[in-house]
């Protein structure tokens, strides 16, 4: 009778699974032209709370905020914590939950106008860093400069809920805040200069798109939430950046209008029209929403064309570019129009995800419905047609190009892919047969060959959380050794 060895079974079974909760053996055919005994970047991975905050490398530093309410500073070569910065209290990753002893709905209204009044402890902003100072905002309403060398404060600002990167121009600092009124959120732009102190700030009581900055001037929307007696509109502006004085300020149809983007002396932005609650035979219901894409010279403000491109399929339509084209996502289709007469030149009738559109070779973009497994389409710039796919087997969220490779994230998988081809290079995941892994949260940031990305600490009430991690992978072969 033979005699099995069940340690050794054993062993050899953990030695192919990874040790690191993310290693995929990449496997190698005859025709691959890479050097297969090529030295690989050994990775790293240290506990983090990854949110919306994405890895900025300045000088081999790594700076990132977390979930918990800490800017990080991480040597990007070894993984080595050199400083933390924690902001207010520290808080705790995941949702906050209200709780009532009596399930009393006035006394949790209340709790959560407090929470508005008072911010939460958490970090979703991305670093900027300029002339060694880190610029981030946070959810507790605070602006921090900090020194990029030491982690010490230089200052803070209170100015409201910040979940978008600042920006720095010259001696300002551009900050996208929303505050406070009731329950609702009124986005705000603050302009600081760079001690602080606010320079000038949109009105409180209308919503401020994010800026876009060209030179010395600054272009955003402002759009009343609330108006009665008249067709909804919002005033696009162009302004001085160092004093806020309007140069032109256009109205224009619609309402919601999101990020404008400047390209060869035009300036384009989308807003939505309709949705009012309307009386109909026997109740009443939303009327429908067309979504408008304007084009405006940006010397002047003066309306060159306004086009329809179908329902929004939330309440926004971010505008790509490429080429002569401008690339939108509604729930009409995946579209493209021309940037200087804004003719339609091809659309695609079904659904892709309105905020993960990237131009390069070609029209990167994913196919599928939210919630939905995502196909990743390279596609024909000038009329659309499709090159090639690949499924990614889980919703995607994030798409990067550099050097001829496409990075996509899709929930707890990192893949890369030949940006001409569609040839799958790598993929790399967070679960192992000891972890059962989180999502990856944002889009990675290359250094030196290396990915470097975040994941979510995952909570669930009750229960111990799954925690996450920040990464280091070889650029190459999506290993971590």
């Amino acid at each position: 009778m033979r005699k099995v060895v069940w340690p050794f079974i054993i062993l050899v079974f953990l030695a192919a699974c990874s040790p690191y909760g993310g290693r995929l053996k990449h496997s190698y055919t005859e025709n691959d032209t890479r050097i297969q005994d090529k030295p690989i970047h050994t990775g790293w991975k240290i506990p983090f709370d990854g949110g919306d905050s994405r890895p900025v490398i300045e000088q081999g530093i790594i700076y990132i905020g977390s979930e918990t309410g800490v800017v990080h500073a991480v040597d990007a070569n070894t993984g080595e914590i050199i400083w933390k910065f924690q902001q207010g209290t520290k808080g705790e990753p995941g949702p906050t939950i209200i709780e009532s002893d009596k399930g009393d709905v006035q006394s949790m209204i209340a709790a959560a106008h407090n929470m508005v009044a008072e911010g939460q402890h958490k970090i979703k902003a991305t670093p900027i860093i300029d002339d060694g100072i880190v610029y981030i905002g946070s959810l507790d309403l605070h602006m921090y400069a900090i020194n990029a060398k030491s982690g010490q404060m230089v200052w803070s600002a209170k100015l409201g809920e910040i979940r978008d990167r600042a920006q720095v121009a010259g001696e300002s600092i551009i900050v996208h805040v929303r505050g406070p009124r009731t329950l609702q959120w009124f986005p705000r732009i603050r302009v600081l200069d760079r001690k602080g102190g606010i320079r000038w700030s949109t009105p409180d009581d209308q919503m401020a798109t994010y800026p876009t900055i060209d030179k010395n001037n600054i272009y955003y929307s402002l759009f009343q939430p609330k108006t009665e007696g008249q067709s909804p509109f919002f005033s696009l502006y162009s302004a001085d950046l160092k004093t806020g004085k309007a140069l032109w300020v256009t109205k224009l149809k619609g309402k919601r209008p999101y990020t404008a983007v400047i390209a060869a002396g035009r300036i384009y932005v989308t807003a939505f029209e309709g949705g009012e609650i309307i009386q109909v035979p026997g109740g009443v219901s939303s009327a429908p929403k067309t979504i408008h894409l304007y084009a405006l010279e940006v010397e002047n403000g003066k309306l060159l064309w306004d086009v329809t491109a179908g329902e929004p399929v939330l309440t926004d339509a971010p505008i790509t570019v490429g080429q002569n084209l401008l690339f939108i996502a509604t729930g009409e289709g995946l579209q493209a129009f021309d940037r200087t007469t804004g003719n339609r030149r091809w659309i695609i009738r079904e659904d892709f995800s309105p905020y993960n559109l990237h131009v390069g070779r070609y029209l990167y973009a994913l196919k599928g419905g939210f919630g939905e497994d995502s196909t990743l389409e390279a596609l024909s710039l000038q009329d659309g047609k499709q090159i090639w796919s690949a499924k990614l087997g889980n919703t995607g969220h994030n798409i990067y190009t550099k050097e001829g490779v496409l990075y996509v994230t899709a929930y707890k998988d990192l893949f890369a892919f030949d940006s001409a081809t569609g040839k799958r290079l790598w993929k790399f995941t967070t679960w192992s047969f000891f972890n059962p892994g989180t999502r990856i949260t944002t889009a990675p940031e290359i250094y030196q060959g290396q990915l470097i990305f975040p994941s979510v600490t995952q909570t669930f009430f009750g229960k111990s959380p799954i925690q996450g991690y920040l990464y280091s992978i070889d650029l190459e072969t999506g290993e971590m050794n």
